[in-house]
């Protein structure tokens, strides 16, 4: 896994929303910025992964994120 994988996932399990917000936020910001298909595939899983067991609300922004993910794959194809 890579580094931005794993600390993407260390930060989606903690518990604290805030930090949940903070990472999710980073990785907004930096998604236009990855052109390595195989790593936006990396974080797509993570994301979806790590949020299994959120509520409904949680994961309302998780699918905004995977959506854009989604797109950037495409284009990086």
């Amino acid at each position: 896994m890579s580094p931005l994988a794993e600390n993407l996932r260390n930060a989606l399990m903690s518990k604290n929303p805030k930090v949940h917000e903070a990472a999710l936020r980073t990785l907004e910001e930096l998604l236009p910025r990855i052109d390595d298909r195989e790593l936006l595939l990396e974080l797509h899983r993570v994301l979806s992964d790590a949020t299994k067991s959120w509520s409904e609300p949680e994961r309302e922004p998780i699918g905004t994120i995977i959506t854009l993910i989604d797109s950037y794959v495409a284009a990086a194809a």
